[in-house]
């Protein structure tokens, strides 16, 4: 993951840390209440910390390159696949 801080003063950093928290609360809620396998959880939520550090990480001219674009939305694709496979053998 890409937290680089690029200064250490605690007005920057306290936000920083916040926003990575929530983002792991909002995460971890919401694969914690679709009820997935016990191994299915946390790789997921690796994938969804992995993507939105995959987007805060770059500078925002990459973000419009159409192969990081590919590659985000493939990741993400293929994540929502293994969602709807595990939810579907759960029947």
């Amino acid at each position: 993951m890409s937290f680089t801080l690029r200064r250490m003063d605690p007005r920057y950093v306290i936000p920083v840390l916040v926003l990575v928290a929530a983002v792991i609360a909002i995460a971890a809620a919401a694969l914690r209440a679709m009820a997935l396998p016990r191994l299915l959880g946390p790789a997921l939520l690796t994938l969804v910390l992995y993507l939105w550090s995959a987007y805060r990480g770059v500078p925002r001219g990459t973000r419009r390159d159409p192969r990081w674009i590919w590659e985000v939305l493939l990741l993400a694709a293929l994540g929502l696949v293994v969602v709807l496979w595990n939810l579907v053998a759960q029947g």
